[in-house]
């Protein structure tokens, strides 16, 4: 987001101690005044709320889809309208790639704390994340695929995996997932 000038950054995090905006890398050392935290206030209060459906992520959709299908001109039409909710600049003479790119890049901010942007992670592999490596090796340094089976789910469902089986079950991925991430 700092890269990009994002206006949203003072909505989404905090200053840290020295004034600015840094995040955190779990696999590198760096002094704690540089990291800024989720802000307090904003969309870090408990009673914030949560949209779940969004003019934004509606245009992303749209956006994506007629970038999977050939159709980069309406793609980034409608790429350019949700970037305007931000606002920031429209984006222009992309095609291919660099568009499904920066659709998905889009996606990722604007969605921040939906749960849907882990779903385009998954199928997509945008944006190009590092797992934390020193953590639990059961992910194979990899970004997890799933989420375990909740605690209650046995409860009602008497054919869920256990732990051991559900990370030895495709590599911690549901069957019809697309591959881990590089």
């Amino acid at each position: 987001m700092k890269a990009r000038s994002d206006p949203r950054l003072p909505q989404y995090y905090g200053k840290n101690k020295g004034g600015g905006y840094g995040g955190q890398d779990m696999n590198v050392s760096q002094p704690s005044d540089s990291i800024s935290a989720i802000k307090g206030g904003g969309r870090n209060v408990q009673d914030f709320r949560q949209p779940l459906v969004t003019y934004q992520e509606n245009e992303l959709i749209l956006a994506e889809a007629y970038s999977q299908t050939g159709n980069d001109p309406v793609a980034l039409t409608h790429l350019n309208n949700a970037r305007a909710v931000a606002p920031l600049p429209a984006l222009v003479a992309i095609t291919g790639p660099a568009l499904l790119d920066s659709i998905m890049i889009e996606k990722y901010v604007a969605l921040f704390q939906n749960i849907e942007v882990w779903s385009d992670y998954r199928r997509a592999c945008v944006p190009t994340l590092t797992p934390y490596l020193k953590a639990n090796p059961i992910w194979r340094g990899k970004i997890p695929g799933r989420l375990y089976y909740g605690g209650t789910e046995g409860n009602v469902n008497s054919h869920i995996p256990t732990t051991s089986e559900q990370l030895a079950t495709n590599g911690f991925r549901n069957p019809n997932d697309t591959g881990d991430c590089p």
